[in-house]
């Protein structure tokens, strides 16, 4: 996933005010993919490490790209093996019923054999 939070900055680092703005941003856009829990994960690693990495708050954007991704990709992939899970469980109930349906069907027709 990619998402763009960018931040104006002349080189001079960071301020407690554009850290706040970013994360806020960032988790605007999280919340649209991930539940809450996950987007303020993500958000919180996005920013730490965009701090830890550029503490002149220098970075390009595909550096801020690559960031967002690294940190979300957890969260990615919880979420498609959720989406794996519940897709299983749905054929597993398909698969019941039909099971079911043919059980029935083949009573009804062994009742009007005899």
């Amino acid at each position: 996933m990619i998402v763009s939070v960018s931040l104006i900055s002349c080189g001079g680092g960071w301020t407690e005010e554009n850290k706040t703005d970013m994360k806020s941003t960032c988790g605007t856009l999280m919340k649209m993919s991930f539940t809450d829990e996950d987007a303020a994960t993500i958000c919180d690693c996005y920013i730490e490490g965009l701090v830890k990495k550029y503490p002149k708050a220098d970075f390009t954007p595909e550096q801020n790209s690559a960031e967002i991704d690294a940190c979300s990709a957890d969260a990615t992939k919880k979420k498609e093996e959720e989406a794996q899970l519940k897709l299983e469980q749905s054929l597993q109930k398909m698969e019941a019923g039909l099971d079911s349906a043919i059980k029935a069907t083949e009573d009804v027709l062994e009742g009007e054999k005899k």
